[in-house]
This record gives C-alpha cells, sequence and structure tokens, in this order.
C-alpha cells in the first residue's frame, strides 16, 4: 500500500466520526478527559502555569477529601493521581490538537503569538513519546512525520463528515468534574444478579411483608366482624331453655 493509499484510507476513517456520534451519542468525542486537567492545561497555554498548578492542587484537595475515608494516606495518593492525570490529559489534549483541532489552532497561533509554543509542543511531544514507548524500527523525527500526516488525514476526514451531515459533535472533548456512574474512574454499574439464588432486594420484601400484614389484619378484622353478628353458643342454649 502506498502511501497516498494509506492516507485516502484513514480520510474515509475519519468521516464516520459524524454519523456514529450522531447515532450514538457521546461515543466518538475529540478527547475525553477531566474537567480540572483541561482547566490547568488551559491556563498553563494562555501564559499562567502557577494558575494550572493551582488548578491541580485544587483537584488534588477535592480528591483527598473523597478518599480519606478510604485510606490513610489520602493526601499522597491524591497528588499522585491527579499529577499523573494532568500529565496524561497533556497528550490526549495533543493528540486532539493533530487530529482534530488543527484548523482552529494554526489561525489561532498565527494571530496570538504566545499559542506557537504550546502548539508546537501538543503536536511534537505525543508523537516522540509514543516513539519512545513503541520503539518502532525508524528515527523519531520520521516517526513523527507519519504520526502527524495520519492524524491530519483523519481529521480532514472527520471535518468533511462534521460538514457533510451539519454537526459539530465529533469537535467538541468531553470533560467531567466528578466520576459519576458509568464514567472514567467513577463507581461501576452493579450487573442485576439473577438465578435461583438470587433473594428480592430488601425493601421489596419489605413491601410485600407490609401487604401481607394488611391481609392479615383485614381478615381477622372480617372474622371479628362475623363472630359479632353470630349468635354465641351460649346465648343458643338460654334461648333454647326459655322456649322449654
Amino acid at each position: 500500500m502506498s502511501l497516498g493509499d494509506g492516507l485516502r484510507r484513514r480520510r474515509d476513517y475519519g468521516t464516520s466520526a459524524a454519523p456514529l456520534e450522531l447515532r450514538h451519542p457521546g461515543t466518538v468525542p475529540a478527547c475525553a478527559m477531566s474537567g480540572w486537567s483541561a482547566l490547568a492545561w488551559a491556563a498553563a497555554a494562555a501564559g499562567r502555569p502557577g494558575t494550572g498548578a493551582a488548578i491541580t492542587g485544587a483537584a488534588a484537595a477535592v480528591l483527598a477529601r473523597r478518599l480519606r475515608p478510604i485510606t490513610g494516606d489520602a493526601w499522597p495518593l491524591a497528588g499522585r493521581l491527579a499529577g499523573g492525570g494532568t500529565l496524561a490529559a497533556g497528550r490526549l489534549l495533543g493528540r486532539a490538537v493533530a487530529r482534530t483541532w488543527w484548523p482552529l489552532a494554526l489561525p489561532a497561533a498565527a494571530v496570538i503569538p504566545r499559542l506557537r509554543l504550546p502548539l508546537a509542543a501538543a503536536l511534537i511531544v505525543p508523537p516522540v513519546l509514543d516513539w519512545r514507548q513503541r520503539r518502532p524500527p525508524m528515527p523519531p523525527a520520521s516517526y513523527a512525520a507519519a504520526r502527524l500526516l495520519d492524524d491530519v488525514a483523519y481529521s480532514v476526514g472527520v471535518w468533511q463528515g462534521c460538514l457533510a451531515h451539519r454537526t459539530a459533535r465529533p469537535l467538541a472533548p468531553r470533560l467531567w468534574w466528578w466520576s459519576g456512574t458509568g464514567e472514567p474512574g467513577g463507581p461501576r454499574r452493579q450487573p442485576r444478579p439473577t438465578g435461583r439464588g438470587h433473594r428480592p432486594k430488601r425493601r421489596r420484601w419489605r413491601k410485600d411483608r407490609s401487604a401481607w400484614l394488611a391481609l392479615r389484619v383485614m381478615a381477622a378484622s372480617y372474622a371479628a366482624m362475623a363472630s359479632s353478628r353470630r349468635p354465641s353458643l351460649r346465648s343458643r342454649s338460654a334461648r333454647v331453655e326459655w322456649n322449654r
């Protein structure tokens, strides 16, 4: 397969992002990460690394408060998680710039000189880190250039699909601030137990028990009413003796 054929195939792959996102919303975002990490990197790109570090520290404090009932060393663990998550988010942002956002990032960097260095780092650092992790049989510069061409071809297909389907959903990031059910880092959905050994929920058993008690009370009241209307054995014997 030639280089042109491979790039055209990547562009075709990118055109499927828009219809897939319309059919299954939230499955093909530009990137998915914590909103705290995105804010920290946005502050760093704007020339305020101290603000970005403060945001990461605030995220670590919130995480430590949630980890305190679980572990004794909540602060060190929260610091490692928040710092590592922010570093990993920077790699994801760089990949999103190369794969999706470069048609918007390049004009912004041309107008705002402060954004040129962060944009260059976002385009170059992730491929170099991938080369260091995978160790392919090619120089780092060649691998980074091939990765950039691959990402640019894919992003051309993404933009073509967005224009054809008149949607911008594949261009938007997916950010979360609190890890809820079904989100990364949040509690997992517990599967509903089935089978013969499955016992009903306690709440349901309470409802069934209350209904059973209500039926017993109603039956006892009806029995009491019936016994009060029916003459007793002593009254019957008294009537017989009186008639005699």
